[in-house]
């Protein structure tokens, strides 16, 4: 048995139980990932082919191209029971960017993962001008219009745009003024 096919093998086990859950899968992959980490760790920190060839060890970069081969297709194992659901939301997202509209949950997503001062205000903003009137998130809005959207409530963006709103008064109350 070569070093590839053992390391595959310890990486892929062929008694191991499939995953009876999304979550399962995530941390089975998670733990997969982090056993190629520590043995990734372990090896010669050399990575360039003429570095590994000048201190005369037999570093092969081939590997690296194996092992992140290796963990795309584990990747799309993962996603593969998805595939429908992830096509579903590539096609709205493509059908919204072609219309020129813009996805309020977006900006809401931007200003929570945000650290940036500046740019949560931007996000804030941009949310208060662009509910029409309703007083409610909308599903999408035109970029030059905002009275032209497609949904006059969206549940989803509401509540998450509350979180936005609580996480700043918390955090930074401040810029709510």
């Amino acid at each position: 048995m070569t070093d590839d096919a053992a390391s595959v093998g310890a990486i892929i086990p062929t008694c191991m139980k499939p995953a009876s859950s999304s979550k399962q899968r995530e941390r089975d992959f998670q733990r997969q990932r982090a056993q190629e980490a520590a043995k990734g760790a372990a090896r010669s920190t050399i990575t360039s082919a003429g570095a590994a060839v000048q201190a005369g060890s037999d570093h092969k970069p081939r590997a690296d191209k194996a092992a992140r081969r290796r963990y795309l297709r584990e990747y799309r194992k993962w996603l593969w029971p998805y595939r429908w659901q992830l096509f579903a939301i590539l096609a709205l997202a493509l059908i919204t960017t072609g219309l020129d509209m813009i996805w309020p949950l977006g900006l809401i997503v931007q200003g929570l993962t945000s650290t940036s001062d500046e740019e949560i205000r931007h996000c804030l903003v941009t949310l208060q001008k662009t509910h029409a009137g309703t007083g409610f998130m909308h599903e999408a809005f035109h970029k030059d219009d905002p009275a032209h959207f497609t949904r006059s409530w969206f549940a989803w963006a509401n509540t998450i745009f509350g979180e936005l709103v609580l996480k700043t008064f918390h955090q930074n109350p401040a810029l709510l003024g």
